[in-house]
């Protein structure tokens, strides 16, 4: 597997399964030196690169991001069809309040975060853009009555009525989408676990 250059059109001459390995921001829009005919497989390798969709980049279902998940083209006339994408195995991290904030969950798609006392900071996720799955949150207390920020609007949009106290041994299991068209969570569910 070749890494890919780090730039918007990178070239895919040399192989056909590349892996990606930016530090910084990068938005995939082309890519250069296809063989018609020829599959290409890219897998993203970081947190920061995404594939869009453009005048040589065809994409079924929206633009590609997100740590482990990966895309398969087919060359056709220095196009780029898509033939599949894959998502990284769904997998869980725990995550204390005190640092919700700035979580990178990476892959992760279950989201344990545990708290107790009364806490005032919002959860933030840092690059959501790369995380456009849906996430679970699951925020409980690990000590009788935990008070905690909520969510932080500019990334997430959900009812002002969410509940932002929990009682030791429930916990508030929310599901959200990423929409991109707003760069936000989107709430799709969200109800009181009884989990002791």
């Amino acid at each position: 597997m070749q890494i890919l250059a780090s730039n918007a059109s990178p070239s895919v001459k040399f192989g056909d399964a590349f892996r990606t390995d930016n530090t910084e921001n990068i938005v995939i829009t082309n890519l250069e030196d296809g063989i018609d005919g020829k599959e290409y497989e890219i897998v993203l390798w970081d947190r920061n690169t995404s594939i869009s969709a453009s005048d040589s980049i065809f994409l079924l279902n929206g633009d590609l991001n997100g740590y482990g998940n990966s895309i398969r083209f087919k060359c056709q006339s220095g196009k780029f069809f898509e033939l599949s994408k894959t998502s990284a195995t769904t997998s869980n991290i725990q995550i204390n309040y005190n640092q919700a904030s700035s979580m990178d969950i990476g892959w992760y798609t279950f989201i344990d975060v545990v708290g107790k006392g009364n806490l005032t900071n919002k959860i933030s996720i840092l690059n959501s853009k790369n995380h456009n799955t849906i996430i679970t949150i699951f925020i409980r207390s690990i000590d009788g009555v935990f008070t905690f920020g909520g969510f932080d609007p500019a990334q997430f949009i959900f009812p002002k009525d969410i509940p932002n106290s929990i009682e030791f041994g429930n916990g508030l299991m929310t599901q959200w989408a990423f929409l991109p068209a707003v760069n936000k969570y989107v709430l799709i569910t969200e109800r009181m676990i009884n989990f002791v």
